[in-house]
């Protein structure tokens, strides 16, 4: 080899180390960025294995925690006082407490799908499932009152609440109620109505009352100074419908010397039509007949339903009664000091009526 030729190749083989330094650098750079995206991704997979366990703990825990709850929640539903239920989400109803199997003497079994129904009043029960079931649907809260059948056959009244309970994002995930037992609430609530009723009814009898005191009062005010006779037995008639509370009134003087059983004269009235009035202006009393009853027994007759009355099946009277729309009638007599019958003062209804003692004692 020559001296030129060595002065050659020295840079050759200079440059093929520098490129086989060059190469054995960028190769180590490369194992070392290798390295460490490799450290890195162990290092990302035990972050997310660490994660990953830790959520499925937090998981775990959840459960427990929720298994618990349900288990409180179970056992605080068995003991409360009203019968409780649950219902699924899609609305079919999974558990009763043991208040609803103990009053309605059930088995659990009994009472799921639409078994619950037959502890209702059949009265009722349509109605119920119709707007229960409505609710379900509409996973809306629902209110309701209605009868329940115990283990004893008896039905008593019950208000009943469901509430949809919710998960945290909106959804109904089941559906708790409860049934309270207002039985006596509603019996009292009942005496309560009735009493307020009576009470009403007391008052307006006792304005009545007042009002026909006043009408007697007048009545006697006009006899003391022998006012208008027509006007004053008019009077007599008002007054004697205000205390009875009825729509019609006559009142008629007796004519003992008339035929053989006398005879009832028309003096006044009050709602007659003008045929009744005709019929009625001279009454000749027979044994089928109110003026009949009242000169046999010189007492009080009522009938409280005329059609249905004994006394005047069959008659004229009763025709005429129907005729003018009474439908009851009392008559009682005028009766003097020494006795006699003078005349009659009668009272009727447009519907059946029994008078009391009191109303007609004021009479």
């Amino acid at each position: 080899m020559t001296e030129s030729s060595i002065k050659t190749a020295a840079p050759d083989f200079e440059q093929q180390l520098l490129d086989m330094n060059e190469a054995l650098l960028l190769s180590s750079l490369r194992q070392h960025s290798l390295t460490e995206d490799a450290e890195k991704a162990t290092e990302k997979a035990e972050h997310a294995t660490e994660a990953a366990k830790h959520a499925l703990e937090k998981v775990e825990r959840a459960e427990v925690a929720l298994r618990a709850s349900e288990e409180r929640f179970r056992a605080i539903a068995e003991n409360i006082p009203q019968l409780a239920w649950m219902a699924d989400a899609d609305g079919s109803i999974s558990w009763f407490n043991r208040g609803w199997l103990e009053y309605t003497g059930t088995a659990l079994e009994d009472n799921l799908g639409d078994g619950w129904k037959a502890v209702h009043h059949p009265d009722h029960v349509d109605a119920v499932a119709e707007k229960f079931e409505r609710h379900l649907r509409e996973g809306k809260d629902w209110e309701d009152t209605f009868p329940l059948r115990g283990r004893d056959d008896t039905y008593r009244w019950f208000l009943s609440r469901m509430t949809a309970i919710h998960n945290e994002a909106g959804k109904v995930e089941r559906f708790f109620g409860t049934s309270t037992d207002i039985t006596e609430q509603r019996r009292i609530e009942d005496a309560l109505r009735d009493n307020q009723t009576h009470l009403a009814e007391s008052q307006m009898r006792l304005a009545m009352e007042l009002s026909a005191t006043t009408k007697l009062q007048e009545v006697s005010t006009e006899l003391i100074g022998e006012g208008d006779a027509k006007a004053l037995y008019g009077k007599i008639v008002s007054a004697a419908a205000a205390i009875m509370r009825a729509q019609h009134a006559s009142l008629h003087i007796y004519h003992p010397e008339v035929g053989s059983n006398g005879v009832f004269r028309l003096l006044a009235h009050q709602g007659f039509t003008s045929h009744a009035a005709e019929y009625w202006d001279l009454v000749r009393p027979s044994t089928k007949s109110i003026s009949g009853a009242v000169l046999d027994t010189a007492g009080n007759v009522s009938v409280p339903n005329v059609e249905a009355s004994d006394l005047l099946a069959g008659t004229r009277d009763l025709s005429i009664l129907i005729e003018n729309g009474i439908h009851s009638a009392q008559a009682t007599p005028l009766i003097s000091r020494s006795g006699k019958i003078l005349g009659m003062i009668s009272t009727y209804w447009r519907q059946p009526h029994q008078p009391v003692e009191r109303d007609l004692r004021l009479l």
